[in-house]
């Protein structure tokens, strides 16, 4: 048990060290991006079946990769470093990916344990991971690492200083748990220290990578409404138009009612018919009330 402990909070740290250091890299051009992210999320499933597992990744916040977990495959959204070690590093990610997925569903299990043993059917549950780094304005990487449960803030891990962060009650005994392993394990190293070969191979790989994805250069310009107004200008126009034209039929075909003459012959008052331009029998309604 103490054992695979340690091999997950390794992968872990791992995943995110490795996007600390691709903005460190970053920071020697100006043309790499500005920010990095994963969004990893786990959703229980009734007994036996393990949780869902699905992960998406961002570049800039356009997305770039997709991983899903019944396939066990990441599918890229942009090209890739099409070369031998391109593929090789590729490799590399989709297991990282994935044994962050197997240590999400042992996190969640482990939450529910502790929290919902006298209902084992109280429901679906989530567990969200957020981790990337971002270059700042004085070229500095800032990492960050967010948990959320069922929507709430759960865990959060501080790069800088190494140290986990409870925001949940259920969030005491899984942060006890990781922050005693990285105290005994690395009680005064640096996260810059971390980097290896294996390491050093991915960031050249993604460097292959994000120097063929379109980033934006400047932040795009929200909608104008004036370069719509030829547009607008034109349907007001045929609009106005057909408005006086259905006026001008209408109206014309009102004038000729009014102004017709009804034929005069001698005739006997109750014979006589009086017939209204617009409503016709409305005469001989008025000639009966008259005589009454």
């Amino acid at each position: 048990m103490e054992r695979r402990e340690t091999q997950q909070a390794h992968l872990s740290v791992g995943l995110l060290l490795v996007l600390l250091l691709l903005l460190g890299t970053w920071e020697e051009t100006q043309a790499w991006p500005a920010s990095l992210q994963y969004d990893l999320i786990v959703v229980s499933q009734p007994e036996p079946r393990e949780p869902l597992y699905m992960a998406l990744g961002y570049i800039n916040d356009q997305l770039f990769l997709h991983y899903d977990g019944e396939s066990r495959r990441a599918e890229l959204q942009k090209p890739w470093n099409d070369t031998e070690e391109g593929r090789k590093v590729w490799d590399m990610v989709t297991q990282d990916l994935e044994e962050m997925g197997k240590e999400l569903r042992v996190t969640l299990q482990d939450i529910l344990r502790q929290n919902y043993q006298s209902d084992s059917s109280d429901g679906s549950h989530t567990l969200q991971a957020t981790l990337g780094c971002k270059l700042q304005g004085n070229n500095s990487t800032r990492g960050f690492w967010r948990f959320q449960f069922d929507g709430q803030d759960f865990l959060t891990f501080y790069p800088e200083r190494l140290n986990w962060t409870a925001t949940h009650p259920a969030a005491k005994r899984i942060k006890e748990k990781w922050e005693d392993w990285f105290q005994m394990k690395f009680p005064q190293v640096r996260e810059e220290e971390y980097c290896s070969i294996r390491l050093q191979r991915y960031l050249a790989s993604w460097k292959g990578i994000l120097e063929r994805i379109e980033l934006p250069t400047e932040v795009p310009p929200g909608p104008n409404l004036l370069s719509h107004e030829p547009l607008q200008v034109e349907l007001l126009i045929m609009s106005i138009g057909l408005i006086f034209a259905i006026l001008v039929v209408v109206g014309a075909q009102l004038w000729r009612q009014m102004r017709a003459k009804p034929e005069i012959r001698p005739t006997r008052r109750s014979e006589q018919k009086s017939a209204h331009p617009l409503f016709p029998g409305f005469g001989n309604i008025r000639e009966t009330q008259s005589m009454v």
